[in-house]
């Protein structure tokens, strides 16, 4: 979508040094859409940056002008709760991931048959794919999901 910056959030992009890809993250690909309460014009779009310590960066803009405008760009400190972790299972292919940081991944490494690493550019593992948990694990419930705490 095109979008141009008001000058304000022009300036807060530029002396906080923020990349151009974590706006775009956040505008094109939130992670949820909040509209205000008095002003149902204005959007904000979070957006969880792992290359900034997991801190949620949101883009706020006005989607009824012809040219979307944003008008604001921060890191909302209500949404920081540090990293979430993530597991997703796909159910035809019997596939189980596990997402520990939402950094972008920068290499994959197979370091079993049935178990591939995914690292970020820092060589931390940020994610976890086990190709196909029926055939490793043919006893799991892959419908089943147990969370322990301790």
């Amino acid at each position: 979508m095109e979008h141009e910056l008001s000058q304000y959030a022009a300036d807060v992009v530029a002396r906080r040094g923020v990349r151009e890809e974590w706006l775009r993250r956040a505008f094109e690909n939130p992670q949820q859409v909040q509209r205000e309460a008095a002003d149902p014009a204005m959007v904000h779009h979070p957006r969880r940056i792992g290359e900034a310590q997991g801190r949620v960066w949101c883009v706020l803009y006005n989607e009824t002008v012809s040219l979307v405008r944003i008008v604001s760009v921060f890191f909302d400190r209500r949404m920081h709760e540090g990293q979430v972790m993530k597991l997703r299972c796909d159910l035809q292919l019997g596939a189980a991931y596990v997402t520990l940081d939402e950094a972008p991944v920068a290499e994959s490494e197979q370091v079993r048959p049935d178990m591939v690493l995914d690292l970020d550019g820092r060589n931390r593992v940020v994610g976890i794919e086990i190709p196909n948990v029926r055939c490793t694990f043919p006893q799991a419930d892959v419908k089943r999901l147990e969370l322990e705490l301790a």
